[in-house]
């Protein structure tokens, strides 16, 4: 006689438990699933909101609560864009221009202006013309007119604030600073003059001479009649004549930029003031031939 398996209630899974399981596997599924569509929004929504704050920073002002994110986060992030050499100095060179214009607002606003801010701003000073250099300096395939020309607008806007600290008491205690800003730069730019001429033809010297000779011409009208900057661009312009007819080209391209530069500062400094200026010609100003 066959005896039958006895089979053991305890091992079998009620209904009801086979039931559920697939329901609990779909729960799951949904949380994680929500997890994921929570966690992506929250993402999205902080980095929208980072932007925003970015964005909203690039016109703060010294002082203001956002000025540091600004120095700190969006400048450095807009430049992290600039994936050029030329485009990477061209915008650092815009900071430059921006911390100018900054020092000049925090100098005819005594109750804003404090000695860390314009430590602040003269920091960044020093530092954007460290990284023009830097940036000129590690890209040797830059050519020289490039270099020169690059060099030479840093060195005026640093030359434009610390004349500014020169002539502004609540300025001085940044002086220093800027004028070792002023310093790199300047040598910087007196090696790459140096090294144009010694590895460039004649022509091409005198060609890069005769461009700075006609940039001065055009500039210079825009300095007022008998003011110090267009007193000083005459006496360059001269130091540059005789330079030219001895032939001494680094020294009449520096003369040159240094005429440039001293229109440029009465620009920056004076710019509410000045403007074309009537009576002024071109030919007042004893600008020298090319060659």
């Amino acid at each position: 006689m066959e005896t039958s398996e006895q089979i053991n209630p305890a091992v079998i899974t009620p209904t009801t438990d086979l039931m559920k399981q697939p329901l609990q596997n779909k729960r799951r599924f949904w949380d994680t699933k929500t997890t994921i569509r929570l966690a992506l929004i929250i993402v999205i929504l902080g980095i929208l909101s980072f932007g925003t704050v970015l964005y909203v920073a690039r016109g703060a002002q010294p002082g203001e609560p956002l000025y540091t994110i600004k120095t700190t986060l969006t400048e450095p992030a807009f430049t992290l864009t600039k994936l050029s050499p030329t485009s990477r100095i061209s915008y650092t060179t815009y900071l430059l221009e921006r911390r100018i214009a900054e020092l000049t607002t925090l100098a005819g606003d005594t109750g804003t202006s404090s000695p860390e801010l314009l430590a602040t701003v003269s920091s960044l000073i020093e530092t954007h013309t460290t990284d023009i250099v830097d940036t000129i300096e590690n890209n040797p395939n830059l050519d020289g007119v490039t270099k020169i020309n690059f060099l030479a607008k840093a060195d005026t806007v640093t030359r434009a604030a610390e004349t500014l600290s020169d002539t502004t008491p609540e300025l001085t205690t940044i002086t220093d600073t800027l004028t070792s800003a002023e310093n790199h730069v300047g040598d910087a730019l007196t090696e790459s003059i140096a090294s144009f001429v010694t590895t460039n033809a004649t022509d091409t010297i005198q060609s890069f001479i005769t461009t700075q000779i006609t940039a001065v011409g055009t500039e210079v009208v825009t300095t007022a009649p008998g003011s110090k900057a267009q007193s000083l661009v005459i006496r360059r312009i001269s130091d540059a004549q005789e330079s030219i007819a001895d032939s001494k080209w680094v020294d009449a391209i520096t003369y040159l930029l240094r005429a440039r530069q001293a229109i440029a500062v009465d620009g920056y400094l004076f710019s509410a003031e000045r403007g074309p200026v009537d009576g002024i010609e071109i030919e007042a100003v004893p600008v020298p031939e090319g060659n």
